[in-house]
């Protein structure tokens, strides 16, 4: 249906094809009304431009610059990040090297990870492990460590939530990926009573969590990140 202008009515949601056939549909009226060459001309700039304009805007839309109208604004991602100096841990070997670490919600889950100086073996030759402290925030939870661990006893790796001193595991099973030197697990957040902050540190080890200490649990750490103090989850 036409305008009173008599340029067609054209709506933003028509296909570009759609528009395109409209324009040579238009451009054979014209021939056959015997319209001037003025006329012709400011049809064919008319369709010309809204097709220019309706490919921006579904550029913009598809970049996302422009919000589709089933877009809804994100929330801000609730997460911690620390950093600890590399070649801190004399002659042992440098994938235990913590160089940084990471908490952060994706969703109902947290998912802590650490960052190594070098790739982590998929079947070292002795035993591994890392572990985030929880060290305050969680009360629902009696002192919890999420864990990482490979037991060359039983040839793989395993994640799992230990709780209490002595340290014994209460939730196993746990998702993780070992991706080059980054360890990463995946807990849910209502495995710690869905906290809304907490304080964190992580540490990586060749023996078993065993013992009463707080953050070494009583036997050696390889490394700890940050050297002294816990990181606040989530960051303020």
């Amino acid at each position: 249906m036409g305008s009173e202008s008599g340029f067609p009515e054209l709506k933003v949601y028509y296909p570009i094809a759609l528009i395109r056939q409209m324009c040579l549909n238009e451009d054979k009226n014209s021939q056959r009304s015997g319209e001037s060459l003025v006329v012709k001309l400011g049809r064919r700039t008319y369709a010309g431009v809204v097709v220019v304009l309706i490919a921006v805007t579904a550029l913009a839309v598809y970049l996302g610059y422009v919000p589709n109208s089933g877009q809804t604004s994100q929330p801000a991602v609730a997460s911690s990040v620390l950093s600890d100096p590399a070649a801190d841990i004399g002659n042992n070997p440098i994938f235990l090297d913590v160089v940084s670490a990471r908490v952060v919600r994706s969703e109902s889950n947290l998912l802590f990870s650490a960052t190594m100086s070098s790739e982590i073996p998929k079947t070292p030759t002795s035993f591994v492990a890392f572990g985030w402290f929880i060290t305050s925030g969680v009360t629902s939870v009696n002192q919890p460590i999420v864990v990482l661990i490979y037991d060359p006893a039983v040839g793989n790796w395993a994640a799992s939530i230990f709780v209490g001193r002595p340290p014994s595991p209460s939730t196993r099973g746990l998702s993780f990926t070992l991706e080059g030197n980054v360890a990463t697990v995946s807990i849910p957040l209502q495995a710690l009573g869905s906290p809304e902050s907490f304080t964190w540190h992580v540490v990586s080890r060749t023996t078993p969590f065993a013992g009463t200490g707080p953050g070494t649990s009583g036997t050696p750490v390889i490394d700890r990140a940050p050297d002294s103090g816990d990181v606040t989850w989530p960051a303020t």
